[in-house]
């Protein structure tokens, strides 16, 4: 049986979801730098230099919740530039703003 709680629950944390993808991919696209990356003084470029564009941010961010653990980090230290599986996808680098 489904409780309504549940199904609070749910809608609340699939709107946290939407929420936060869509504040990285918004910033990541305009200017590639959401405040933790400005912060940090870095920013997503894409991979030849141009500007994130909004579909390589759709997917690099999109793919978030299917990295982790240790596949991610062994496909951070082999990548030539420090790459995860959804900057290889988007064909994106984070660098030095």
């Amino acid at each position: 049986m489904v409780t309504p709680i549940t199904e609070t629950v749910k809608r609340f944390f699939a709107l946290a979801f939407v929420g936060a993808a869509g504040y990285k991919i918004y910033f990541e696209a305009n200017g590639g730098q959401p405040f933790g990356k400005q912060m940090m003084e870095i920013k997503v470029v894409m991979d030849d230099g141009r500007d994130c564009t909004w579909g390589a941010s759709i997917i690099r961010n999109l793919l978030l919740g299917f990295e982790g653990g240790l596949i991610a980090v062994i496909v951070i230290a082999v990548t030539d530039d420090s790459q995860r599986i959804g900057d290889l996808l988007g064909s994106t680098v984070v660098v030095r703003a």
